[in-house]
């Protein structure tokens, strides 16, 4: 199977996977808890976006199974440490930017690809 030719599919793969770390930067400059918490929100719903769109790749034969399902597994993982994410910040939504700012370091840390 060839890669991927549908190109506005394969943009909009390509946004919805960059919105994910787009979202997590702009809310980790917001001025409030509730503020990253919902740019938290809008990176998970770009995660679930992704994986949908490759599902569709997949169920409409434009790309193999086995080249999408660790694709999918990775987004899966990214979308937990998320949640996670998402419910330290919402445990700590009185606290100052700092705490806020430690909990992502943290987080990112974890989103990282390993060397």
């Amino acid at each position: 199977m060839e890669p991927l030719r549908d190109f506005p599919l394969r943009s909009q793969v390509r946004r919805a996977s960059s919105s994910i770390v787009a979202n997590i930067v702009e809310g980790a400059s917001s001025q409030s808890q509730p503020e990253f918490s919902r740019f938290l929100g809008i990176a998970i719903a770009s995660g679930n976006e992704a994986d949908y769109h490759l599902l569709f790749c997949v169920d409409a034969g434009l790309l193999s199974p086995k080249i999408v399902a660790p694709l999918r597994s990775e987004l899966r993982e990214v979308n937990l440490m998320l949640q996670g994410l998402r419910k330290a910040v919402r445990r700590n939504g009185g606290k100052k930017a700092g705490a806020r700012n430690s909990v992502l370091g943290v987080r990112c840390r974890c989103l990282a690809p390993s060397t």
